[in-house]
C-alpha cells in the first residue's frame, strides 16, 4: 500500500513497483504476485485503474497503453504513507498527486452518474492530459489537474496540443462543450 501511495497516478509498471517493494522489504515480491495483490485491491474497491484513451489521431505518435492507478479515496494513500498535514505541506509534489487523485475520484462520480467514463492520455512524446472525460455519445473533454496556479498556463498549452492531435472529424472524437 505504501508503494502504491508513493506512486499514485503514475505510469509505473508492475515489475518496477515490485522491484521498489522488494528493495524496501525483507522478502522480495515477484511482479506476478504483486499483480494478484493489485487485483485484490481492485476487487475490494481500494484502488481503481484509469485506463488509457486511444482516440483517432492524425499523427503517427504511439499512445501509451498503461493504466494509471488511483485510490478510490486518497485518504487511503495518506494513511498508507502515514502522512500528516505538516508533512504533506512540506512535500507539495506528493500533495499534488493526492489532489489529482481527489479530483479524479470526484470526476468519476460525476461522469458515472451521467453514463460517462474517464481515461488518461499520454503519447510517446510524453504529451498528456491527466483525464479524458468521455460521454456515451462519443463527446469528450480533456482535463489537466494542477494544485499550483503557476502551472496553469503550461497545462493550457499542453491541452491545446492534445486537442490538436485528435481527429475531430471522427464521430468517436467529438469534444464536450464546457460552459
Amino acid at each position: 500500500m505504501r508503494s502504491l501511495a508513493r506512486n499514485v497516478g503514475s505510469l509505473i509498471s508492475t515489475a518496477k513497483l515490485a522491484a521498489e517493494i522488494s528493495a524496501q522489504e525483507a522478502n522480495p515480491i515477484k511482479a506476478e504476485t504483486l499483480e494478484g495483490y493489485l487485483q485484490i485491491f481492485r476487487d475490494l474497491m481500494v484502488v481503481e485503474d484509469l485506463e488509457p484513451w486511444a482516440p483517432h489521431l492524425r499523427s503517427s505518435y504511439v499512445v501509451r497503453a498503461s493504466a494509471k492507478r488511483y485510490f478510490v479515496d486518497p485518504a487511503f494513500a495518506v494513511a498508507a504513507m502515514d502522512a500528516s498535514p505538516t508533512t504533506l505541506l512540506r512535500d507539495l509534489n506528493t500533495l499534488g498527486f493526492l489532489f489529482e487523485n481527489l479530483v479524479i475520484r470526484d470526476l468519476r462520480i460525476f461522469a458515472q452518474n451521467s453514463g460517462g467514463t474517464l481515461a488518461h492520455y499520454r503519447d510517446s512524446t510524453n504529451l498528456e492530459a491527466d483525464v479524458i472525460v468521455k460521454s456515451e455519445d462519443g463527446r469528450w473533454g480533456a482535463v489537466e489537474i494542477k494544485l499550483n496556479p503557476s502551472d496553469i498556463d503550461a497545462a493550457v498549452v499542453s491541452l491545446q496540443k492534445v486537442v490538436g492531435k485528435v481527429d475531430q472529424g471522427k464521430k468517436t472524437a467529438r469534444r464536450l462543450s464546457w460552459q
